[in-house]
């Protein structure tokens, strides 16, 4: 099958074949777990932390490390963090799973939501570490909400450091201040930033993806390995962006690549922003400037998605129709779609 979804890869052998490049943040991100540092790791989205941390993990996995992997995304309290770390305890991996007995006490009360303040926090805080006795990796994904991160990491520092884990936080490039503003600056002993990947990894990437024996005579994959150059070039080393290329070629043939390289160079002329937008966009489809899913993904307001949108259909990148939702009150929606000649492009 071609491998071209947006799906990251998980830490399975099977999608362990399909990772590629970053060599350089794996070895820094192996040492700093073996000298016990918490860290930072930060990038801009759609650059595959989520790929990269689940390969970590089977990494250290395989030589005898213990790991947690919890998904704090669209957490935004104390409360909700410590009973999101409670449950993601119950599936740390490892060679040895932790005590049955541990497991079923600190998950026994988390159907229920865990409504703690005050000192009762700190408290809550420091029982994560109940019976745990070596020192696993517990890596936080989707931090996205840097007061959060602030919070945890700063108000209850002490409580966090007494804790036997070592901490991997990923977040978001962009916010990067938000993170580290003191006392949560102390937290962090050291800090990563995801780059892109150079060209010959992104070609590496995507020549994986559909170069099984099973899908290599794809006509898709066919037309895909015609234009590998284009793809990569056009992706400015951004994973999301490489396969939403890949993608738009295998459902529009040759063609495409050409257009979606115009509309990319076109956007990226318009600022920053609108590249970031347009990247999205083409994952998605199409999408209004109130679009919940896209705003999460950028972390922008309503207004500044309309005025990047604007932008966009004034240097003819994307093209903008009214659509009313079955059965909604009120003022049509604007729908934007990328500008691609022969139809929709997600």
């Amino acid at each position: 099958m071609l491998h071209l979804t947006q799906r990251p890869l998980s830490a399975s052998d099977v999608d362990a074949s399909l990772f590629v490049g970053r060599v350089s943040e794996l070895e820094h991100l192996q040492r700093a777990y073996r000298l016990s540092f918490n860290t930072l790791l930060l990038a801009e989205r759609g650059a595959g932390t989520t790929t990269l941390v689940r390969h970590l993990e089977r990494l250290l996995n395989t030589q005898g490390v213990r790991t947690c992997y919890c998904d704090v995304a669209g957490v935004t309290t104390a409360n909700e963090f410590i009973a999101t770390l409670q449950r993601s305890l119950r599936g740390v991996r490892g060679p040895q799973r932790l005590d049955r007995q541990f497991v079923d006490e600190i998950v026994a009360d988390q159907e229920d939501e865990v409504v703690v303040s005050g000192p009762d926090t700190e408290w809550q805080i420091l029982r994560l570490g109940d019976r745990i006795r070596d020192r696993p990796l517990f890596i936080l994904d989707g931090a996205h909400d840097p007061s959060l991160i602030h919070t945890v990491c700063g108000r209850y520092r002490d409580q966090m450091w007494q804790l036997p884990f070592t901490w991997l936080i990923c977040g978001l490039r962009d916010r990067r201040s938000g993170y580290v503003q003191p006392p949560a600056d102390a937290f962090f002993d050291t800090q990563i930033v995801l780059g892109s990947l150079d060209e010959g990894e992104a070609e590496d990437l995507l020549l994986r993806r559909i170069d099984e024996p099973a899908t290599r005579e794809h006509d898709a994959a066919q037309r895909i390995r015609s234009c590998v150059s284009k793809l990569v070039d056009s992706a400015n080393g951004n994973p999301r962006q490489l396969l939403a290329a890949a993608r738009e070629v295998a459902l529009g043939g040759d063609d495409t690549a050409a257009e979606t390289e115009r509309l990319l160079m076109a956007a990226a002329d318009v600022g920053r922003p609108a590249a970031m937008l347009v990247a999205e966009l083409r994952g998605l489809g199409s999408a209004s400037a109130s679009d919940e899913i896209l705003l999460g993904r950028l972390g922008w307001t309503r207004a500044r998605a309309t005025q990047v949108f604007k932008q966009l259909l004034d240097a003819g990148v994307v093209v903008a129709t009214s659509e009313r939702q079955p059965g909604a009150a009120g003022r049509p929606r604007t729908v934007y779609r990328l500008n691609v000649s022969g139809g929709v492009t997600g």
